[in-house]
């Protein structure tokens, strides 16, 4: 019989996925690993911290349980400048398939899950002459309430048409 333990074993955890992300900042200067920073802001969203300053007041508040989880030897957590900066560089594309492959190994669908999507554009997220307006769609899973992959698509498009290409991938 094999233990619960064992079973979880197979799956790697969302850390483990963002850690191969790749860290677009120069080995310069650099404080914090990549994936800290992600973690971090991903933390804070989930307790509903939504901005740059946010997540700095997040992992101020939270400094002990971090500095444990992550094995911090400087005692120093990630600022709002650092969590823009990263934001700002990192490959949007690179980090949606991290996602996608780790929610698609965590979702269990059945017949009776119904799957909906829909389309939203992010606006002023970024000067327009360094990113254009970025338009999503994403796909949930209605009774695991779960998104279950999310990607870019053309602006002033259609979502409805995205979904076959999403589906498959």
């Amino acid at each position: 019989m094999v233990s619960k333990k064992e079973s979880c074993d197979n799956k790697k955890n969302l850390p483990t996925f963002i850690k191969s992300l790749k860290d677009p900042r120069s080995k310069k200067g650099k404080r914090h690993e990549l994936y800290v920073v992600v973690i971090i802001a991903i933390m804070a969203i989930m307790n509903e911290y939504l901005s740059f300053r946010a997540f700095e007041d997040y992992a101020e508040h939270n400094k002990n349980d971090f500095y444990k989880i992550f094995k911090l030897n400087k005692k120093r957590l990630p600022k709002r400048d650092t969590f823009r900066r990263v934001f700002q560089q990192i490959d949007f594309e690179e980090i949606n398939d991290i996602f996608k492959n780790w929610a698609l190994q965590e979702l269990n669908l059945t017949l009776e899950d119904w799957i909906s999507y829909d389309g939203k554009a992010i606006k002023n997220t970024l000067p327009k002459e360094s990113h254009p307006l970025i338009t999503l769609v994403s796909f949930f899973a209605q009774k695991s309430k779960k998104v279950i992959l999310q990607g870019k698509v053309k602006h002033k498009s259609n979502e409805i048409w995205s979904a076959p290409l999403k589906v498959d991938t």
